[in-house]
């Protein structure tokens, strides 16, 4: 029987078989799709369970040419950002202990930065396109059924997928990613489908005819209630007795995740204070070798002043030595050597400064 078929005969007759056959028709589809949108396991399966309790509450107003799965993919993506808001403080520790351990953790694998936007980009294409995508990789149907489900042959199906891929694939390079159309496929066909856990479908179906009633559903007339009615009635008691058991069961579990992330928060926290304290560390010791290095250079420039206050000295001493023997050649004539009048002898001499100089006297020999 068809998806539709199945889903009249819950909806008129109240057929729980035809609805758990429903239901283990598409659980892993919804069940993946919620596990890219919520991480944890468990909220993962309260979407589920919540998008199956939609498709019952709408099983008499379901359109008859609309595909399921499509639906379904629609519906589990927008109950995921509901539960995702609703959970948007846990998210955020969430969040921060990850951006603290991607500090020490190698790059991820390409499907972990394609996951997250997958269901957002499967939502954006045009409803054709859509259809064949979630049918070919997330439903995992042959491209004879693809066709049969879009009204057209094998040869347009291919057609289609190959043209749903390419227009995905473009979706996903706008949001920086870089992907081929062989790659994409190669990672939709390996990761986009996990396998729900195998008790959840029958948790699903209890859930359901616990919260609504298939006489409900098939709009029958109340009537007196029979000895048999009663114990249907106390059955379905009983049955929301133990969904409300399993609620519990999810709350408490959902609450030691919550305390095992709050341990590893404090963890992390811990690391990232022993690591800012070696940075520190680091930074003392590069300022340490660095005041070393000036200290260096303040003594290598020391010694070459040194040497520069050396070599003036010997100039000066050799100026004082010019000058004596300018004075004795004034007190004794005799001595004097004769020299050609277009010879001057010029004595320049350095100043204090190495930066500048002067000329301070001028000799001149005659006859």
């Amino acid at each position: 029987m068809s998806d539709h078929d199945l889903l009249q005969c819950y909806a008129r007759a109240g057929d729980q078989a035809a609805f758990t056959e429903l239901v283990a028709r598409h659980l892993n589809l919804v069940y993946s799709a919620a596990r890219r949108q919520v991480h944890p396991p468990q909220l993962a399966e309260d979407v589920t369970q919540s998008v199956f309790l939609d498709l019952a509450r709408r099983a008499r107003d379901f359109p008859s040419g609309q595909p399921l799965a499509p639906w379904l993919h629609v519906v589990t993506r927008r109950t995921a950002i509901d539960a995702h808001r609703r959970e948007s403080r846990h998210h955020a520790r969430e969040q921060t202990a990850r951006e603290i351990a991607a500090m020490t953790t190698p790059d991820p694998s390409p499907w972990t930065h394609l996951e997250p936007l997958l269901d957002e980009a499967v939502a954006a294409l045009p409803a054709p396109d859509r259809t064949a995508i979630v049918l070919r990789f997330f439903e995992q149907k042959n491209l004879r059924e693809i066709g049969a489900a879009l009204g057209t042959n094998e040869d347009a199906a291919q057609k289609r997928v190959s043209r749903a891929l390419d227009q995905l694939r473009t979706l996903l390079t706008r949001r920086g990613l870089t992907l081929t159309a062989a790659g994409l496929a190669t990672d939709l066909s390996a990761h986009a489908i996990l396998t729900a856990p195998a008790a959840l479908a029958g948790t699903i179906a209890t859930s359901v005819i616990a919260t609504l009633p298939a006489a409900a559903l098939a709009g029958a007339q109340t009537l007196a209630m029979t000895t048999l009615q009663k114990s249907l009635a106390a059955t379905v008691l009983t049955l929301g007795l133990g969904a409300g058991l399993y609620e519990a069961t999810i709350y408490a579990r959902q609450n030691s995740d919550l305390a095992a992330l709050t341990r590893r928060e404090t963890d992390l926290a811990a690391q990232l204070r022993t690591t800012r304290t070696q940075h520190a560390a680091l930074t003392a010791r590069l300022k340490s070798v660095e005041a070393q290095i000036d200290a260096r250079l303040a003594a290598s420039n020391s010694r070459l002043t040194s040497g520069d206050a050396a070599l003036e000295a010997q100039i000066n001493a050799w100026y004082a030595n010019l000058d004596r023997l300018k004075r004795v050649l004034s007190q004794r004539p005799e001595l004097t050597i004769p020299v050609p009048r277009c010879f001057q002898w010029v004595d320049v001499r350095a100043g204090s400064s190495r930066n500048e100089e002067r000329i301070s006297n001028r000799l001149f020999f005659s006859k």
